[in-house]
């Protein structure tokens, strides 16, 4: 089914922004057909195994009238007692004035590129501090064309250590998005299926760009939506109960644009980059008060996303062949190298003898732990 939402009286919260002229260092890409997607709304709960891995949620709400933890303006939404589907989100426009744009309150406050923190879930993800191949994104993005001509929207997510300091990867995905179309909606980024590889690290920070693109229109109309609960008051839904997988910390998120008190050289290269911005830009933590309806007191600040990973199986010291467990093929390379050379070594001592057979025989019907 569709998971476009109309935009008509959707909460808009005020932000300040500047020009974005920084683009990614190496970053991939892929075309989105339209900007009308048929993406399920919610995570079925479950935990896929092989190449995606969940190990971090904090989009999944159950019961809310979306399934999704969106911080709404209704707050029977949550629960489910209303089917209201108004939600908070925060303009990423570089462009001041016009539809859904982020305009200039007189502060200075960039407002253009946003970080987020993450930290997968170790029962999932294994070690701390192992890496990981990432392998899909999935979030809630706001899209709308109000400037009278179709035109492509592109968004970017990167991905940094919790240092700050080293890039690890990201992908580009551009919208084509139809005059007059409005809505938010959750969407999954496939970059394993997109043939992007790069690893993480099992905490860091994920960075989501609306790319200023103004030789192909403007970027009015560009948003994300923000997670929901209420910092202050632990009766109406907290953020703690949100979270279905791994944490973040809900009253920390980034914003910056890539022109103040930015140095360009702090990765040693020419060229504004995104680490230049992380690094020595001006970074601002907003905070969110909703003064209309309930609740009164400042709202949760994350945004709602998915990481999914390549989970790598437990090792099994007898596996010979590469797939993961130890079998009769294993035995049977063994054998065939037995007191001949190393082909079958598994105590790295260069030899295939009696200490590796036991070794296989001790590991024999071996098969990879569940996650």
């Amino acid at each position: 089914m569709s998971t476009t939402r109309n935009l008509c009286g959707v909460a808009l919260i005020a932000l300040a922004g500047t020009a974005v002229t920084a683009d990614p260092e190496v970053v991939s890409s892929a075309d989105r057909v339209s900007a009308e997607r048929s993406i399920r709304l919610a995570n079925d709960g479950t935990v896929s195994t092989g190449t995606y891995d969940l190990v971090f949620d904090n989009m999944t709400l159950d019961g809310s009238a979306a399934g999704l933890n969106v911080s709404y303006t209704d707050p029977a939404s949550y629960t489910g007692g209303s089917t209201s589907t108004n939600a908070y989100l925060v303009p990423m426009s570089s462009t001041f004035g016009g539809y859904l744009a982020a305009w200039d309150a007189g502060d200075g406050i960039p407002n253009d590129i946003w970080w987020d923190e993450y930290s997968a879930d170790l029962d999932v993800w294994g070690d701390p501090g192992s890496l990981w191949t990432v392998t899909k994104l999935e979030t809630v993005v706001v899209v709308a064309n109000q400037d009278g001509v179709e035109r492509d929207s592109t968004i970017q997510f990167l991905f940094f250590n919790i240092d700050g300091d080293q890039y690890m990867g990201g992908a580009s995905y551009t919208y084509t998005v139809p005059v007059g179309y409005e809505g938010w909606f959750d969407d999954e980024y496939d970059f394993y299926a997109d043939c992007i590889a790069f690893d993480i690290y099992d905490i860091g920070y994920t960075c989501f760009d609306w790319v200023n693109t103004p030789d192909i229109g403007t970027d009015t109309g560009l948003g994300m939506i923000i997670a929901g609960g209420d910092l202050l008051d632990p009766a109406f839904p907290y953020p703690d109960t949100l979270w279905t997988l791994g944490q973040t910390l809900v009253d920390s998120w980034w914003c910056a644009d890539a022109v103040t008190n930015v140095d360009p050289m702090f990765d040693g290269e020419t060229g504004t980059s995104y680490l230049d911005i992380l690094n020595t830009g001006d970074l601002y933590n907003h905070g969110y008060v909703d003064d209309v309806t309930n609740p009164t007191s400042e709202l949760c600040h994350d945004f709602p996303f998915r990481i999914y990973a390549d989970i790598g199986p437990g090792p099994c010291p007898g596996d010979l062949d590469g797939d993961d467990d130890t079998d009769g093929c294993d035995l049977g390379i063994l054998l065939a190298y037995y007191n001949i050379n190393d082909g079958g070594d598994l105590d790295d001592d260069g030899d295939t003898d009696q200490n590796d057979l036991g070794i296989l025989l001790a590991d024999f019907g071996c098969v990879p732990p569940p996650l």
